[in-house]
């Protein structure tokens, strides 16, 4: 949820899906979409504003935070999504961002300069440690990832974002994104924070099955 969410927000308006969209994207119901959301709201992974007309919800605004800055005073949306009145914005709310899916692939094999600035700027973006742009920069041009590869990069990274080695002493183990990048550690398996190991690079996309995975009793698993 967390990739997808990233792969649509854009600086003006954040990711402003509906669930309709990622509840078709995922295979499931809105009401489990909209569970999940509350889940990463209540986690501080994500920041959700309400747009609003009167006391109608018109539009909702998903921005993803960095797991490791100062936490902010919690807002009231922050566990609830919907705001006050508990209403989600309309389904059928016009602008929807979906066509912005990262979920396009390129038939070629190598990425073109575009796409390998694009994607540099949404791995920067998403990356919690901002450190050395340049050598990071740097790296990734010399790996020059596909579409792809790109996508199961960020994937990782939000198993890593979670993971145990990266969460604990406020993050200070976490590597400069060059050395990540140099090093392929989107290769490496971390365990979670919660305990259980994820799947590794070859498993994808089971990289968040606590976000995206039912329990067998139908409640969320957070």
């Amino acid at each position: 949820m967390l990739v997808e969410i990233g792969s649509l927000e854009d600086d003006v308006r954040g990711c402003y899906a509906t669930n309709a969209h990622f509840a078709e994207f995922f295979g499931l119901s809105v009401s489990r979409v909209s569970e999940i959301i509350s889940g990463l709201a209540e986690r501080g992974l994500i920041n959700i504003d309400q747009i609003r007309e009167g006391k109608r919800v018109v539009e909702r605004r998903i921005r993803l935070s960095n797991p490791f800055e100062k936490p902010k005073t919690p807002s009231e949306n922050a566990v609830n999504p919907f705001g006050k009145g508990g209403e989600p914005p309309s389904e059928n709310t016009k602008g929807s961002n979906t066509s912005m899916s990262n979920t396009k692939r390129v038939k070629d094999l190598r990425a073109s300069g575009t796409e390998v600035d694009a994607g540099f700027e949404k791995f920067w973006k998403l990356y919690p440690k901002k450190k050395s742009r340049k050598d990071a920069l740097k790296a990734w041009n010399k790996l020059n990832p596909d579409a792809d590869l790109q996508a199961a990069m960020i994937a990782v990274l939000a198993n890593h974002c979670a993971s145990l080695d990266w969460t604990k002493d406020g993050g200070q183990f976490i590597p400069n994104p060059a050395t990540w990048l140099n090093g392929e550690r989107w290769h490496d398996v971390l365990q979670p924070a919660g305990g259980a190991r994820p799947g590794s690079f070859n498993d994808l996309p089971q990289h968040t099955p606590d976000m995206y995975q039912e329990s067998h009793d139908g409640r969320a698993n957070f």
